[in-house]
């Protein structure tokens, strides 16, 4: 017996959608097989981590240079004035200290529905002087940039339908593109949370780095604790952890020791023998963002841990 016209239909509306499902997989899968294969081969530039207060303090020693500035999402209703684009967002420190940012915003965090305000969150960017204070500007590659005009200005000219078509999947992997940069800017190395772990207290991060099944002699003389792992750095610094280990980009597996890792966590510390220790809480694996694990980027061995 044959299929009526009507299940023909669902049919089809059913096979697009598990096509179009299976060609998102695969672009996550291969943005995350790419970052930790840079992460893990190329040790890239550190990047600065700065306060609010010290763009605030000190802007010329910022100003045109790409930061990471840590400090509280408060959307449009901070200390700042002047608003000059409806996409344009408050980072807030201590005081009123304040500056505009016009990245995208951190997952959870929307300025319109003031969603998120009050949390800690790290935005990335460009540092450019708007009317004489500070301001956080998207990162683009202008190379990269060029070169999409120049071909877009040789391709001749098409047919409307592919056009719309090739229009409609370079705003799909724009979107995950933006994702992408979201959770970069979100990802910190052990020596980027150890050169001011304070800073990050009271803030849900990705960490990156080297799974270790064992924390023995890493960031403390303390003895390890059972089920304690820990992530290592291209330059060796290391931080203890707790809580679930990450498993493999889709597979339910534990990484061997030496794969490149990354998962949500807060940071916390603890006393023992008169000293104290900070140790990273990795939070459930349904806390995690649904992206990409962002690449690993090292950065300069601390002078001392606390």
């Amino acid at each position: 017996m044959g299929l009526t016209d009507r299940e023909h239909g669902i049919m089809k509306i059913k096979y697009g959608m598990e096509l179009r499902a299976a060609a998102l997989a695969a672009a996550l899968c291969l943005i995350f097989a790419s970052a930790a294969t840079r992460g893990a081969e190329q040790e890239q530039e550190s990047r600065t981590i700065v306060t609010v207060k010290q763009l605030i303090d000190s802007p010329a020693d910022y100003a045109g240079k790409t930061v990471v500035a840590v400090g509280m999402f408060m959307g449009g209703d901070g200390a700042c004035v002047g608003r000059m684009d409806a996409r344009d967002w408050m980072l807030q420190g201590e005081g009123r200290n304040c500056v505009w940012v016009r990245v995208e915003p951190p997952q959870g965090c929307d300025p319109a529905t003031k969603v998120g305000v009050g949390r800690t969150v790290a935005a990335e960017g460009i540092v450019s002087m708007v009317r004489n204070r500070p301001m956080l500007f998207p990162a683009r590659d202008p190379a990269k940039a060029g070169a999409q005009r120049q071909q877009s200005a040789q391709q001749p000219r098409k047919d409307p339908k592919e056009t719309q078509k090739e229009r409609k999947e370079a705003a799909e992997q724009r979107m995950l593109e933006i994702e992408r940069e979201r959770d970069a800017s979100q990802s910190f190395s052990p020596g980027e949370l150890l050169q001011n772990p304070a800073l990050f207290f009271g803030m849900e991060f990705f960490a990156a780095g080297n799974y270790r099944a064992d924390s023995a002699g890493c960031g403390s003389d303390a003895p390890a604790l059972e089920g304690e792992w820990a992530i290592e750095d291209l330059l060796g610094n290391c931080m203890r952890a707790r809580g679930p280990v990450p498993e493999r980009a889709g597979l339910a597996s534990v990484p061997a020791d030496g794969e490149l890792v990354s998962f949500k966590a807060v940071m916390k510390i603890e006393t023992a023998s008169g000293s104290a220790s900070h140790y990273l809480l990795a939070l459930p694996r349904l806390e995690e963002f649904k992206t990409t694990a962002p690449e690993m980027k090292p950065a300069s061995k601390p002078s001392s841990t606390k």
